[in-house]
């Protein structure tokens, strides 16, 4: 998972300058990681789009990852190269657009991750805001913190506690998270609790209850 986190911040840099970061909303694992001081490293990054047309993001996004200088940025990190799926059978549609590639280490290893974005207006109102990454966090990858618009932190646990039931298979990240985000104050169930219907709260916590202990 190390090798994955330089390609992320790097990616998301070069995305902020070919259009304008206001377009996009930072969530899941990423947005933990950079804001919220989450140790996980996630293999995935996923945004909101709040603007912008689909032809727009699928031209910059593949421009980014075929670029060469960007494969030599990755090479500083261990990744000795960067396969990107095939443009004509990249999901890249109105409500999803998905950019899949494998990173090559220089020990042969392939890493598969993914970029999705998501035009899915949501069901429930969530607050963003922008701050910039910080710099601990940009640094050992080679960049100056950036400004970015990302889920706040209560957001980012009301979209994790309705993660919890919604998976086909629990997931114990999700429980991690949402542990995380209780030690920064923002998972309180004062906090979250009133803006969780009574459904949601039982099956969040039903799911919680059927997780094996050691599992999490």
């Amino acid at each position: 998972a190390l090798a994955l986190v330089p390609p992320v911040g790097h990616l998301l840099g070069r995305l902020f300058e070919a259009s304008s970061p206001s377009k996009y909303m930072l969530k899941g694992g990423v947005n933990l990681r950079f804001f919220f001081g989450s140790p996980r490293y996630s293999e995935d990054m996923d945004l909101d789009v709040v603007g912008g047309s689909v032809a727009t993001l699928r031209k910059n996004g593949f421009k980014i990852l075929e670029d060469k200088s960007f494969a030599r940025t990755m090479q500083a990190f261990g990744v000795s190269a960067i396969e990107v799926n095939d443009p004509a059978k990249a999901k890249q549609t109105e409500p999803t657009q998905r950019f899949r590639v494998q990173l090559v280490t220089s020990a042969g290893i392939a890493l598969p991750t993914k970029v999705e974005f998501s035009r899915r207006r949501p069901k429930n109102a969530y607050v963003a805001a922008t701050h910039n990454i910080p710099g601990e966090r940009a640094r050992p990858y080679g960049r100056l913190g950036f400004p970015c618009p990302h889920y706040d932190g209560t957001s980012a646990s009301l979209q994790k506690a309705r993660a919890l039931p919604g998976r086909e298979t629990p997931q114990c990240r999700d429980v991690f998270d949402l542990y995380i985000l209780l030690l920064g104050g923002h998972a309180t169930p004062g906090l979250i609790a009133p803006k969780l219907s009574v459904k949601e709260r039982s099956a969040a916590r039903a799911v919680i209850d059927a997780l094996e202990r050691d599992a999490y």
